[in-house]
């Protein structure tokens, strides 16, 4: 098992807006880690499409992902990623082949949610959950490998034919909320961009289900920005000006410390201070901002 390998924690809910088509009877049921356990006791090739509300911008082919059973809390299914693609309707997705073997024994004892932190959407495993995932593996005598689809044509159209038999059905109100920033501001809050193709909705604090999707919760951003926000590398302060990351120091980005972002409609439904509060507290505690 190659102990450099980079882990991924899914959280997934019968609760959630998620839907899986079983494996056996072709019907839409609840994306829970019993209706997974079983698609892939079914098939020892099984393979789905999950929805990247975060970490789409990291995560590679080849990462193992870790599926976090939120109502039982604990690590229930385990894969490896595929691919990472963009979709038709601008989501990003990964395709998933789920390891049988490792799955298998998760589901008879699954790993408790007392060694690791519990996440809120998908995120790449601390250093000391990491370790733990790898000792894991190499107990079990697992290797996980799992083919990864390459740009080409054959994997393009391999691509649109996973995406016409998605396993699991796009979360309500992620373009609604898209939509929703783009008719309010029209340009990104921290360049002034206003190409329409570039801007994406960004969600101050990770997405949580339907009700996450409020003009209060969201900031239109440019492409590369969103990036930057998603990884905590800058932030907005309580005056509205943007913070960057001392990381960021050497870069362009670092010469948009302090400026002042785009004014936002002051009507009770800009975004919410406190939320972008938090957010940059994780922008600070990443280590030393500009000044």
């Amino acid at each position: 098992m190659n102990t450099s390998a980079t882990h991924w924690l899914y959280p997934i809910s019968a609760n959630s807006d998620y839907y899986i088509v079983d494996a056996t009877t072709g019907k839409e049921v609840d994306a829970s880690i019993a209706n997974l356990q079983a698609n892939i006791a079914s098939d020892i090739a099984y393979e789905s499409s999950w929805l990247l509300s975060s970490g789409f911008r990291t995560m590679v082919p080849g990462d193992l992902v870790w599926m976090y059973a939120a109502g039982h809390q604990w690590l229930g299914a385990m894969g490896q990623a595929r691919q990472v693609y963009l979709d038709e309707d601008y989501d990003w997705r990964v395709l998933i082949g789920f390891d049988h073997d490792a799955s298998t024994s998760l589901a008879a004892k699954p790993i408790e949610r007392t060694t690791f932190a519990a996440p809120q959407s998908p995120q790449r495993a601390n250093t000391a959950t990491t370790a733990l995932l790898d000792s894991w593996l190499r107990r079990q005598g697992i290797s996980p490998h799992v083919s990864i689809l390459e740009d080409s044509e054959e994997a393009s159209a391999e691509d649109a034919r996973r995406r016409v038999i998605a396993e699991i059905v796009r979360r309500q109100g992620q373009q609604a909320f898209r939509r929703k920033l783009l008719d309010r501001y029209n340009f990104c809050a921290v360049s002034g961009e206003s190409a329409t193709p570039v801007l994406e909705a960004a969600h101050i604090e990770p997405y949580l289900g339907p009700k996450s999707n409020s003009i209060s919760n969201g900031i239109l951003l440019r492409s590369d920005l969103h990036t930057l926000f998603d990884l905590h590398l800058i932030g907005v302060d309580p005056n509205d000006r943007l913070v960057v990351s001392a990381t960021l120091a050497a870069s362009g980005y670092g010469l948009m410390h302090g400026t002042g972002l785009w004014e936002f409609q002051d009507d009770g439904a800009r975004p919410s201070a406190k939320k972008l509060a938090d957010h940059l507290a994780r922008v600070v505690l990443q280590g030393p901002v500009l000044h």
